[in-house]
């Protein structure tokens, strides 16, 4: 059977999700450089007419491809009953999923004006809101057990494990290795945790 004439038969939501997966695949393994409707077309077996009927440029399907990737991993639930071991593995997830973080960190070092809604912070949102809220989780966990101290949540103290991991996945391109990882949160994260803990307890 003649290879285009199976492409053809995919429409809708199929032949959106094909594309969608390219144009994944074509930005986290080349670069914002190398992502044109055409080569996403091509990684996709369609033509660039397809794409172009349902995105007017590489800017709104970037969004697209970015969104839709953002929402595909389930999230597991997490408590393992200490606050250090709940950052080690939300920090082993995000190792898992470096190409969310190598296609954030290619979409916010794109020079192109016209971003739309994919600037940065939103871009942010999408791949990693679930990373946040597990780890609100996982604070708020580690008050109930005298970890971590009462009072307002500072975002960046939880943030600060996950920026570290991006800063080096930035300079690297590759996952930090568990003693990197362990090093984020026992030499950093935790000091600064206990640090907080401390200075709440000697206010009272």
């Amino acid at each position: 059977m003649d290879s285009e004439a199976v492409v053809t038969r995919r429409r809708g939501a199929v032949l959106e999700r094909a594309i969608l997966d390219a144009a994944w695949d074509v930005l986290t393994e080349s670069g914002y450089d190398a992502f044109t409707l055409e080569a996403v077309a091509h990684r996709a077996g369609t033509s660039r007419t397809v794409l172009a009927r349902r995105w007017s440029d590489r800017a709104e399907l970037r969004t697209a491809a970015l969104r839709r990737r953002g929402h595909l991993d389930p999230i597991e639930p997490l408590d393992t009953g200490s606050l250090r071991d709940d950052v080690l593995v939300l920090l082993g997830d995000a190792s898992l999923h470096l190409d969310r973080y190598i296609a954030l960190l290619y979409t916010s070092a794109a020079g192109e004006g016209a971003l739309r809604d994919a600037v940065p912070a939103r871009l942010r949102d999408v791949f990693l809101s679930d990373a946040a809220a597990r780890m609100e989780d996982a604070w708020f966990r580690a008050i109930d057990r005298g970890e971590a101290p009462q009072g307002s949540v500072d975002p960046w103290l939880l943030a600060l494990p996950f920026d570290l991991f991006s800063a080096e996945v930035l300079m690297t391109r590759t996952a930090p290795g568990a003693l990197r990882l362990a090093w984020i949160v026992d030499e950093v994260f935790m000091p600064l945790v206990r640090g907080r803990l401390a200075s709440v307890g000697d206010a009272r």
